[in-house]
């Protein structure tokens, strides 16, 4: 008996990961990287003439992100399956994937048996999240309205003070920096770490860099 090929693209703009991926992937047990491309828009474009069956899908990419690319296969491609992958273990973002028709959650630091049981789990026809709270979210947010944007829009005075605690800045220098109290200066900090759903400064850092939000 014949061993089930899973045809597998890899979206990604980050080239050094997305080869990763297929080194970790392509040839083993019957998976078979057929593609990579570095936006959403490349993405559709190679499924107009190639076979298939997985795509690990990267969510803050140039040209199209993975939003929108995984909303627009999912219209023109039923039986493709698509997994988004990130950095961020975020219940907002897996919720927005969800709603844009992904089937599956991965962080980009997952094993290669994970990523292995992830694809072979949608292939199947399944929604694929190693918690099962989040595998609700994921079946439940399909039903929801996409987001118009990954994130809550970020005033001007919270895109300048989230660049300098990027920067390292304390609070009191940032106050001083930009002539406004501390007091100021952490009420902003709370409303970004609230805005963009992270637990502390350096999960907003980390969503920041992620998600090119400066």
């Amino acid at each position: 008996m014949s061993e089930e090929r899973n045809n597998i693209l890899i979206c990604d703009d980050h080239a050094l990961v997305a080869e990763g991926i297929k080194l970790t992937l392509d040839g083993y047990k019957g998976f078979r990287v057929v593609g990579i491309a570095s936006n959403g828009q490349e993405a559709l474009d190679f499924l107009s003439g190639n076979e298939v069956d997985v795509i690990l899908m990267d969510i803050n990419m140039p040209v199209m992100d993975g939003v929108q690319a995984c909303k627009k296969i999912k219209s023109s491609y039923d039986d493709i399956k698509v997994i988004a992958l990130s950095m961020i273990d975020d219940v907002k973002m897996i919720g927005i994937m969800a709603a844009a028709g992904s089937d599956g959650y991965l962080l980009k630091n997952a094993s290669v048996e994970e990523m292995q049981r992830a694809i072979i789990s949608v292939k199947a026809g399944n929604l694929y999240y190693k918690n099962d709270a989040y595998k609700h979210i994921l079946s439940t947010a399909r039903k929801s309205l996409i987001p118009k944007s990954l994130f809550p829009k970020l005033t001007g005075k919270e895109k300048e003070i989230l660049q300098l605690i990027m920067e390292e800045n304390t609070s009191p220098e940032i106050a001083l920096k930009i002539g406004v109290t501390l007091g100021t200066v952490e009420t902003h900090r709370r409303n970004l770490i609230s805005k963009l759903g992270v637990k502390n400064t350096a999960g907003l850092v980390r969503v920041a860099l992620e998600y090119k939000l400066i």
